[in-house]
């Protein structure tokens, strides 16, 4: 979404302030960034050939996904 387009967005009158500035939205917009700054060090490892960097940035978001899933699944009944 180009900037423009979000701030009018995030001005238009019908949008409930509280759900922009609330902490879930706060939560997801925090991890998504953390992912999406693990899959450029990825690819920035990647095309440099740094191994040990691309196993290090691989292991992390692998982690990262795990524990999201975990979370997800909490209490959740499996048949």
């Amino acid at each position: 979404m180009e900037i423009d387009c979000y701030l009018r967005w995030t001005n238009y009158p019908d949008m409930p302030a509280p759900k922009l500035n609330s902490q879930h939205v706060q939560s997801v917009n925090y991890l998504m960034l953390e992912i999406n700054t693990l899959t450029d060090d990825i690819y920035e490892a990647l095309m440099d050939r740094d191994d040990d960097a691309a196993i290090y940035a691989l292991e992390e978001l692998a982690s990262k996904i795990v524990d999201i899933l975990e979370t997800l699944d909490d209490g959740k009944k499996h048949y």
